[in-house]
């Protein structure tokens, strides 16, 4: 199996902002570049490509596309588990980014 690869493009239309291509990794949308969630996603795609193989991983993805749809097939309802699970836990470092300032120092007299 190949080992992970992650690439930063320009060519995504909203809404997508990251794909998962096995085997040769996931493209991610340079305006997401700092979102960990949306490689966590992935990276459950990654690992759901791992654990059933090319041919099996490709089969059970476009049989339950057609089947349920996007929003409701089980590999993307697991793999959004997974992102939940991963905001729930990770909220501050995602959506508070912390502001940064100029500090200045004052010289005492």
């Amino acid at each position: 199996m190949k080992k992970l690869k992650i690439y930063y493009v320009d060519w995504f239309s909203p809404p997508r902002r990251a794909m998962t291509i096995p085997p040769f990794g996931i493209f991610v949308d340079w305006h997401w570049k700092g979102c960990k969630h949306i490689l966590v996603h992935h990276k459950e795609h990654w690992r759901q490509y791992l654990r059933l193989g090319f041919f099996l991983f490709y089969i059970r993805y476009f049989l339950q596309l057609l089947i349920f749809g996007h929003d409701e097939m089980p590999m993307e309802v697991d793999a959004r588990y997974k992102e939940a699970l991963y905001r729930r836990t990770h909220w501050i470092h995602d959506h508070h980014r912390p502001i940064r300032r100029k500090i200045i120092k004052r010289k005492r007299k």
